[in-house]
């Protein structure tokens, strides 16, 4: 049946994020439509970090409470350390790009390493990129229609379309703006629901008590370099820096964002407690989507709605956007894409993502296979920051750690510390002196 209330909300949510979009329409110039001018503020480039936290994370991290508690939150430290880092390299990350107009890591591996690398880094990115727009797109889908009893296929659709409506019309100003909307939003929701929602009047002692034995060493290591090189890797981080005005906002964006993903992570862990309090017998990977098919008040049925799409939007559209302006280079090369290529390039990706959502609706189960994959890219930049490494070194190596993680998945071996292999060729690269530009 479907579920008035949630729907009026998501749709009144969806019309917001559209006129944003169409606030925007009017910016023609490459510059203005892919990177908001290279004019970004503190804010804006604060809140579009911050809300890298999606739906998928929500989900996993309800699992995570269920089976480790607080102690879960492992990942985000690694998120937090990423922030750091990057913060420290900002000039380094930001060095010429006045002069060649970087508008993420690929840009700036084919100035500083060659083109060869930038066309293995750039595929990298666009298989993780699309991938976890496709995830965001599958756990949203499945959370929208699980609320409103729409059918997972309209509510896949529907988010496609919202997202690609306002990207098209205003591009990365969009991203930014509603962003800032997101980032705020996920923040004020999750306390609300933690104020509203207590089954059984639980309290905080009782909720620590309740978590489940703490993380192992293994997987903390494992999730922690995951969630460093989610940062250091992530093409979406790229773009933020190289938007912000200056140096000195990026860097100080950066910093506030690791500790504003930590304060996210304690709220959803701390909400996936208290959901386990609720249902202590749920599966812990399902136990958000159980929760959300459970007989709720209208007043969290209402504010789950409002924290889902801000989740779903806040990731898809930066995923989306990506996905868009890695296509284009891989076509176009050092070409620059247009701002009607870009809307051209923004309405096939939608289109593709959501046919694949609707067919291949168990990408959840690659997503950290995917953080992999930044793992790769990740190393290689860091190499080249600290002035390691050469295209042709550097390109080889990335592809020997693609093959290492695909034989690793098709092998069963892609757990525990294995994957860690991947980051052996790439580590090469930190043997071999860069050409000085």
């Amino acid at each position: 049946m479907v579920q008035i209330e949630a729907l009026l909300f998501i749709a009144v949510f969806s019309l917001i994020f559209i006129f944003i979009g169409f606030y925007y329409r009017n910016k023609k110039h490459a510059e203005g439509f892919f990177m908001a001018d290279r004019k970004a503020g503190f804010l804006r480039v604060v809140c579009s970090i911050v809300t890298l936290f999606g739906a998928g994370e929500i989900v996993t991290l309800t699992a995570f409470a269920y089976l480790y508690g607080y102690s879960g939150m492992s990942i985000f430290i690694g998120v937090f350390a990423g922030c750091l880092f990057c913060s420290l390299l900002v000039h380094k990350i930001r060095a010429k790009s006045d002069d060649y107009k970087p508008y993420l890591q690929t840009d700036y591996i084919r100035r500083f390493l060659g083109v060869k690398s930038e066309k293995v880094s750039i595929i990298l990115s666009l298989i993780a990129v699309t991938s976890l727009l496709m995830i965001q797109l599958v756990v949203g889908g499945s959370l929208i229609s699980v609320l409103t009893g729409l059918s997972y296929t309209y509510a896949v659709m529907i988010i496609g379309l919202v997202i690609a409506v306002y990207l098209m019309l205003g591009g990365f100003n969009s991203v930014l703006t509603t962003s800032t909307i997101q980032a705020l939003s996920l923040t004020v929701l999750l306390v609300l629901l933690l104020v509203f929602y207590n089954p059984a009047d639980i309290t905080i002692s009782q909720l620590i008590a309740n978590t489940q034995n703490g993380i192992p060493t293994l997987d903390f290591i494992m999730f922690f370099i995951l969630g460093f090189f989610a940062v250091v890797g992530g093409s979406d981080v790229y773009q933020l820096i190289y938007s912000a005005k200056s140096d000195k906002i990026a860097k100080k964006s950066m910093i506030i964002a690791g500790f504003a993903f930590v304060i996210l992570t304690v709220l959803m862990i701390t909400l996936g407690l208290k959901i386990y309090a609720q249902l202590p017998n749920a599966d812990p990977n399902n136990a958000f989507i159980e929760f959300l098919s459970s007989n709720l008040p209208i007043t969290i049925t209402v504010l789950l709605s409002l924290l889902i799409m801000t989740s779903i939007f806040s990731v898809s559209d930066t995923e989306l956007f990506l996905s868009s302006i890695l296509v284009g280079k891989l076509i176009l090369g050092k070409k620059e894409i247009s701002k009607t290529a870009g809307q051209l390039l923004i309405g096939i990706v939608i289109i593709l993502a959501v046919i694949l959502s609707l067919y291949f609706n168990s990408l959840v189960d690659i997503y950290f296979a995917l953080l992999y994959v930044f793992m790769i890219v990740g190393t290689i930049m860091v190499a080249r920051i600290f002035g390691r490494g050469n295209d042709l070194i550097a390109s080889i190596s990335m592809i020997l750690s693609l093959i290492i993680l695909v034989a690793l998945a098709l092998t069963g071996k892609l757990i525990g510390l294995y994957p860690l292999i991947a980051l052996i060729p790439p580590s090469f690269n930190f043997f071999i002196p860069a050409k000085k530009f």
